[in-house]
């Protein structure tokens, strides 16, 4: 099988052939009509997909829900998506089949601080739940390290959590209110 095809059926591109801007997204804003001054809401994913910056007017689900979401609350300007791993995947099981530094990405930690808004925004976990196994503990693994860097930063952490885990964008529904978390609660679950 082709190298190429391969990727596309673990969900990501080949890491030699295209480059970084291609293969990682750090964050994506949107800008939310007639909302200037108002405070960000910073959602952080699990990892972005192949979407870009036209994602919610040419229908990526995720985006779309959130935006609306935050649209319909009228107390955000913007949304800005942040993630726990940097490398485009369009299924995160592909993330298992790099490298943990290739999939959190050279400026991953990076964005997350200077991206995560002023100290007025609104920060969301809301990577999802991950069940299987390795993909469970490279979530844990990750997770622990963003928690340490919100923490340096004083970040306080927000989730929509029905399940008992912060819930994936694409799941977040009106009758959802964020519900502030501790760091200590966000690491136990």
């Amino acid at each position: 099988m082709p190298l190429q095809r391969c990727w596309e059926q673990v969900g990501c591109e080949p890491p030699h052939h295209e480059p970084e801007s291609r293969l990682y997204r750090y964050s994506l804003t949107y800008r939310l009509k007639d909302r200037d001054g108002l405070p960000p809401l910073v959602v952080i994913q699990l990892n972005p997909s192949t979407a870009g910056s036209e994602a919610v007017d040419s229908g990526d689900a995720t985006s779309r829900r959130v935006a609306g979401w935050a649209s319909r609350r009228g107390q955000y300007g913007s949304v800005v998506f942040l993630n726990l791993f940097g490398r485009r995947c369009t299924d995160p099981e592909g993330l298992l089949r790099l490298r943990y530094d290739l999939a959190v990405g050279s400026r991953g930690d990076d964005a997350l601080v200077q991206e995560s808004g002023p100290p007025n925004a609104t920060v969301v976990a809301a990577w999802g739940k991950w069940s299987t196994g390795r993909l469970r503990a490279l979530v844990a693994r990750r997770r622990d390290q963003v928690c340490d860097l919100l923490l340096e930063e004083r970040r306080s952490l927000h989730w929509l959590a029905p399940t008992g885990h912060p819930l994936h964008g694409l799941r977040w529904e009106d009758r959802h209110e964020l519900e502030p978390i501790t760091i200590a609660d966000l690491r136990s679950v």
